[in-house]
């Protein structure tokens, strides 16, 4: 006989276990929007804006001080090549932002019950290819703490980078408010369902179909010459009689026939 299992036994086998599978499928479904629900703590997130442009030293400062209106306005023409450079720049800023310099001043200044790992793992930012805006995302169990941490954040970087590389280009355009409609960022309640019905059903199948291979009983051929090692020499199909016609049966042999006619016992 063919060594293979056809889609038939499988689904017998699904049968034959299906009160097992709907049981766990249900059972880790169940678990786990109740560990989403009761014992995951919501997350809220919050962000804020800043603007890289042009740099301009103390010097520079008073040099344009001392300009005419004119010259000023055509300091103030838009540079590509200074724009290119600021757009450089950014993946300095970028590694600045999260660094011990900026986030342990946060930390510090808020009295922040965390780590400068814990902190810098709640952070994350975005920016988008050939742009001066970095925005600044922050994640906290609270939402007003969340923006108070991402507006400190801005604060204090714009501060330091003056301070470290004599430099004042930084502009923040917009600030982060606990206001910003963005509910609870995690748990999912939705996602982590579905991802405890996909588990559950999978282990339940993969658990029927081992309670199937670990069970002795013998039910059709295949199993007495695979399991025993017997070989078929004859197969009786199976007689189905209805019920009607087995209740005829018994009374026709509780009684007795003489002279074409049947007495009872």
């Amino acid at each position: 006989m063919d060594d293979t299992i056809s889609f038939k036994e499988i689904l017998n086998v699904m049968k034959r276990r299906l009160n097992l599978i709907i049981l766990m499928t249900l059972t880790a479904t169940l678990a786990s929007g109740i560990i989403s629900y009761f014992f995951l703590s919501p997350m809220y997130e919050s962000s804020t804006q800043i603007l890289v442009n042009h740099s301009t030293n103390s010097n520079q400062a008073q040099t344009n001080e001392k300009k005419s209106k004119k010259d000023e306005n055509e300091a103030n023409i838009i540079d590509p090549n200074q724009v290119r450079t600021n757009i450089e720049l950014i993946n300095t800023y970028t590694v600045l932002i999260k660094s011990p310099a900026i986030i342990e001043k946060v930390i510090g200044d808020l009295s922040l019950d965390a780590t400068f790992q814990d902190l810098n793992e709640r952070i994350t930012l975005n920016t988008t290819q050939n742009s001066q805006v970095v925005e600044i995302v922050v994640q906290d169990k609270n939402p007003a703490a969340a923006a108070d941490i991402a507006n400190h954040i801005a604060e204090v970087f714009k501060q330091e980078v003056a301070a470290l590389m004599s430099v004042d280009n930084i502009n923040i355009l917009t600030g982060a408010s606990e206001q910003e409609p963005y509910g609870a960022l995690s748990p999912d309640m939705i996602r982590n369902i579905m991802i405890g019905f996909a588990l559950g059903l999978f282990c339940a199948i993969g658990t029927a179909f081992l309670l199937e291979y670990l069970d002795p009983t013998i039910r059709n051929e295949r199993d007495i010459v695979y399991d025993l090692g017997i070989p078929i020499i004859g197969n009786i199909p199976e007689i189905k009689i209805s019920h009607k016609r087995i209740k005829d049966q018994q009374t026709e042999s509780s009684g007795v026939r003489i002279g074409g006619r049947t007495l009872d016992s």
